[in-house]
This record gives C-alpha cells, sequence and structure tokens, in this order.
C-alpha cells in the first residue's frame, strides 16, 4: 500500500487509456487520469458554475473527511486555511500547489496508512479528497 501510496503521488507516470471495468486492476494510469482531471478542474474557471465554490475552509473539511473519516481539529483546519488564504493572494498555480501538498500530507500520512485502506478505496478516496464526488463507472 504505502510503495502504490508513494508511485500515485510522485511525479506523473505518462499517459493513461480508459477507465476500470469490472474486475480490472487500478494501475498507475488510473492514478494519472485522475490527476490530468483534478488539474483540468483547478485551471479551468469556467467549469465551476457561479454559487458552486467552496469557501476553503469547507474545502478543507471536506478534504480531511474524504482522506481521514474525520473533521481538521481547529489547529488543523487554522493551519490549512491561513496556508489557502497566502496562496490565494499568490495565483492559482499556487492555489492548487497548497492543496496538491495538503493531499501528499494527509494521504502519506501514518494515519490515512491506519485506516488500511486497499488500493481501490485509495483512489476512491482520492476522488472524494480532490474531486468530492464518488469515481464514475467509467473511471
Amino acid at each position: 500500500m504505502r510503495t502504490a501510496l508513494d508511485q500515485a503521488l510522485g511525479a506523473p507516470s505518462g499517459g493513461y487509456s480508459a477507465g476500470l471495468t469490472s474486475g480490472q486492476s487500478i494501475l498507475a494510469i488510473h492514478i494519472q487520469e485522475l490527476r490530468d482531471r483534478v488539474n483540468a478542474a483547478w485551471s479551468n474557471d469556467s467549469s465551476c458554475p457561479l454559487g458552486q465554490t467552496l469557501l476553503i475552509d469547507q474545502f478543507i473539511k471536506n478534504f480531511y473527511q474524504a482522506a481521514l473519516n474525520r473533521q481538521p481539529n481547529p489547529n488543523e483546519l487554522q493551519s490549512w486555511s491561513s496556508q489557502f488564504r497566502q496562496a490565494y493572494y499568490q495565483g492559482q498555480s499556487q492555489l492548487r500547489a497548497t492543496a496538491q501538498y495538503m493531499g501528499r500530507q494527509l494521504f502519506k500520512s501514518q494515519e490515512y496508512a491506519n485506516r488500511g485502506r486497499d488500493t481501490h478505496w485509495y483512489v476512491y478516496d482520492l476522488y472524494w479528497a480532490y474531486l468530492q464526488r464518488q469515481p464514475d463507472a467509467g473511471g
């Protein structure tokens, strides 16, 4: 599991192909597809309709719930909120980098490892954390 985490959150591994089918293993290409979808969502301002943007604190709370199955404590929430607010004023690329950094910190944490999630549930957790939704049938 730890190797899958490190590989999935490391440098991009190249292109990807079609989504998962029943019984198919989750491969690095599926992690790459998820990474690309997250990057596309962050880089395309017009993809998020007005009124559907999340407040920073709510995004952090949702991310924690998806990754660690709990809400952040007040210190964690304050720390991440401060980092996101600073990143916001530095531009979209810094805001995206902060979200990616938070994801790495949470998904590589011992607390996440202690959840004992297999590869299938790891990808499921990534979808909920970054995209705030479950994976669709096509991957």
